[in-house]
């Protein structure tokens, strides 16, 4: 029995000093890779530190772009003085990247190569500025510094953004890296645990709830992902973060609103540095405080937080946030996080541009400052400040309150005396708190503005109705008359066009009228003829018979024709590409001119508007008829093409060419410029004479 026990004592006791080994080799190894895991997670700060100079540095760059075209234009020191203070931060963030490529961090011939080109963009503003500064502002030497600068600026951003992307992959390989390394720490966790059940029978029952829990959220996770087809079509930003705070699943409202990829969403924790969000009142919004952060360490929903999150281009988005946990159903631990969002950038701005528009109104109600009036119920007299009655032409000798008292009201023209007695007995009846009216007033000599009167009403009576109204009044004429004259220029534009288009029937129906005439009547002419021949000619009258079948058939080709110039119904049966096609063909055979079509970049699927349809066949139907007639032109081209909701159309051919300079646009070419006006379009016309002629014209499209 001693021996026995003997024996089970001395295998206990290895049983323990291997058991013993084991966890000491196991910490050394936790400890290692937990300093391995803090040095990658260092490295990958880094990384996204040197990433965030990078696109500060094209931030900035265009910034300073901003600010001296601005000064270029306006000459305003504002936007010098800005100009001056974003292009020292830009040679900040620069000097900051050089010093990673001194220390070994960045790639040296990458940093020099984006310096290099910062270096020429600045020069180049540099330029542009003392230019500006010493009013030699030569359109063509501006105009080519500023095509220049436009140059360096895209291969800038086009350098930083593969710096960028170089980093970020780089820092995708760390992540992989350290999320190996997790897992590699995962299971020495567990083959801890596993060897702690050995001595520790509590250990079991703690794997056993950490597997349950773990497959109940896979579970969770699964039925989420099952469903993600009516997640993707929520208009609310909808965000799965597990309990380590780490983002698993994402819809596509919440990449749309975050400017985010799924692929850069995942993974994420609030913690990140590149959120960079901000409170209500600009203040860091730190991401231990985000409501999935709260609801990860409280265990209780947050909802209606507010934030402003910096996209990837800077851009600063506003969001409603409503986070709620996800619990196990026996524990009660939370398993995972639900955030939904929405967009409120625009209500937000709205809401700001009201409380500054009624602060600044409750300021000059407050001071009673310049034209500001005051109107007692009770009394019926009305106060008018100094500025009031100088605005009617009375001086300060005439502005005595009794005398002043039906001047306003006197003042009104006739017309809209009707709205103020109206707006009046409203306020009498209590249906106002507060008005904003835009009437036409006279003043003393007898000249006539418009005024914006604005009131609130600021004391009442114990049942309610006004007792004592303030407000302003606002001289709006120079305003009135710049809209006025706006809306007559554009009623004077449409009237331009509405001619050009009656100009362009009219022109049609001569055309028209000219090929009835000149082509189809005498082809019938001459069938009348030969059947009259036939007739008085019985033994030659098949011949003539034949000639007559053979003119009438001609006659209904040209009918053919102009019906197909007229008749938009072919364009409907078979699309515009073979339309365009068809017509190429039928131009060929009526001329010498050698026409050609390219429509391989034209995508059919997408489809457009058949008015722009019509439009676009109408522009080259009517240049066809420009070259044909007019170019003297051996060979012509078409090509038509789509990409991103954006038409281009070109035709080009090598005829005689004109002078833009000297020559007036015939009633074709102002026909076509007409047509794509009409659609927010742009025409490009390139001649020279001897050199034929290149038309582009450009229209953008919504898709049916």
């Amino acid at each position: 029995m001693n021996t026995l026990i003997g024996i089970l004592s001395k295998r206990l006791f290895i049983y323990m000093i291997l058991i013993l080994v084991g966890l000491c080799t196991i910490s050394v190894l936790l400890y290692k890779m937990s300093k391995a895991g803090e040095e990658t997670l260092f490295s990958i700060q880094q990384e996204r530190t040197i990433i965030n100079h990078a696109a500060n540095l094209v931030s900035l760059a265009d910034e300073m772009a901003m600010s001296g075209r601005g000064y270029y234009i306006t000459k305003e020191k504002e936007f010098l003085e800005a100009f001056q203070r974003t292009r020292s931060a830009l040679i900040a963030q620069n000097d900051q990247l050089i010093d990673y490529a001194n220390r070994g961090i960045l790639p040296i011939s990458t940093i020099n190569a984006i310096n290099l080109l910062l270096n020429k963009r600045i020069a180049v503003s540099d330029s542009l500025i003392l230019m500006t500064s010493q009013n030699k502002q030569v359109y063509e030497k501006s105009k080519r510094y500023i095509i220049e600068a436009t140059g360096y600026s895209n291969k800038i951003r086009k350098s930083v953004q593969e710096f960028i992307t170089r980093r970020l992959q780089l820092i995708s390989g760390m992540e992989q890296k350290n999320r190996a390394a997790a897992r590699t720490l995962q299971m020495l966790f567990a083959f801890n645990i596993l060897s702690l059940i050995l001595v520790v029978v509590i250990g079991f029952s703690y794997l056993y709830k950490s597997l349950l829990a773990k497959a109940k959220a896979e579970k969770a996770l699964l039925s989420y992902r099952q469903s993600s087809h009516f997640i993707n079509s929520l208009s609310e930003g909808l965000v799965v973060q597990n309990s380590n705070g780490f983002i698993l699943e994402s819809n596509t409202a919440a990449e749309q609103i975050l400017g985010l990829s799924a692929n850069q969403l995942q993974g994420k924790t609030s913690l990140d540095p590149l959120w960079r969000s901000v409170h209500e009142d600009g203040s860091d919004f730190p991401g231990k405080e985000h409501p999935a952060m709260q609801v990860l360490a409280t265990a209780k929903s947050q909802e209606n937080i507010v934030m402003g999150v910096h996209k990837p281009s800077g851009e600063l988005t506003w969001i409603n946030i409503n986070a709620h946990p996800v619990y196990a159903d026996d524990t009660g631990t939370v398993l995972s996080v639900v955030s939904t969002f929405s967009d409120i950038t625009i209500q937000r701005n709205a809401q700001q541009k009201l409380k500054q528009n009624e602060a600044r109104l409750r300021l000059a109600l407050d001071k009673t400052g310049d034209n500001a009036w005051e109107h007692n119920f009770k009394t019926g007299i009305t106060w008018f400040s100094s500025a009031n009655n100088r605005f009617l032409g009375f001086n300060k000798n005439e502005s005595i309150e009794d005398e002043n008292k039906g001047h306003w009201w006197e003042s009104a023209h006739p017309e809209d005396k009707g709205l103020l007695q109206k707006n009046d007995e409203e306020y009498k009846a209590g249906l106002r708190e507060s008005h904003s009216l835009e009437y036409r007033i006279y003043d003393k000599n007898g000249s006539m503005k418009w005024v914006l009167d604005r009131g609130v009403v600021i004391e009442k009576k114990e049942d309610g109705t006004p007792l004592r109204i303030v407000g302003t009044h606002t001289d709006i004429t120079i305003e009135k008359e710049l809209q006025k004259k706006m809306v007559e220029q554009e009623q004077q534009k449409k009237q331009a066009i509405v001619e050009a288009v009656i100009q362009a029937q009219e022109k049609e129906r001569e055309e028209i009228s000219y090929e009835l005439h000149e082509e189809v009547s005498q082809i019938l002419s001459s069938v009348k003829i030969f059947l009259g021949i036939a007739a008085l000619n019985p033994p030659d009258s098949q011949n003539y018979l034949q000639m007559a079948t053979e003119r009438t058939t001609e006659a209904i080709e040209e009918l053919r024709k102009i019906s197909q110039n007229i008749n938009s119904s072919t364009l409907k049966t078979i699309g515009l590409t073979d339309a365009l096609k068809d017509m190429i063909g039928q131009a060929k055979q009526d001329s010498t001119v050698q026409f050609k079509i390219d429509v391989t970049n034209y995508d059919a699927a997408i489809d457009i508007d058949f008015p722009l349809q019509l439009t676009i066949f109408r522009i080259v139907q009517a240049q066809i008829k420009n070259i044909t007639r007019h170019s003297e032109a051996e060979t012509a081209s078409v090509t038509l093409s789509n990409s991103e909701q954006i038409v281009k159309l070109s035709i080009v051919d090598n005829g005689k060419g004109f002078n833009k300079k000297s020559a007036h646009y015939g009633l074709g070419l102002k026909n076509i410029i007409h047509r794509a006006e009409q659609y927010h379009g742009s025409v490009e016309i390139n001649t020279e004479p001897g050199k034929g002629c290149r038309l582009h014209v450009t229209l953008p499209f919504s898709v049916v």
